[in-house]
């Protein structure tokens, strides 16, 4: 029987690790995206305008609304969904269906 030593033992556990934590810092470097849904989905009321309670359709959303209503006047055109949308890095689609 081959008896390993301490040292060889200890190294191959530090080898171990590192290929196992470099394993998981990858995944967690690549979240899946985050899908927006687009000006058409949020505005259900088809008014034009997304309001803060169709904003609550989409967590993402309603976390800008405040900041992407220029005009300030409680809800959101195409247009400032649109700029909104690209202030944020989110590819513009604000009339997909």
């Amino acid at each position: 029987m081959k008896i390993i030593s301490a040292s060889s033992l200890f190294g191959s556990c530090i080898a171990a690790s590192a290929i196992a934590m470099s394993l998981g810092v990858a995944q967690a470097a690549d979240p899946a995206p985050v899908k927006t849904p687009s000006f058409n989905q949020l505005d259900t009321n088809h008014d034009g305008y997304i309001d803060s309670k169709e904003a609550a359709g989409s967590l993402e959303v309603s976390g800008w609304l405040s900041s992407a209503d220029k005009d300030k006047d409680g809800r959101l055109s195409p247009g400032e969904f649109s700029a909104a949308q690209s202030s944020v890095g989110i590819e513009n689609k604000p009339y997909q269906k």
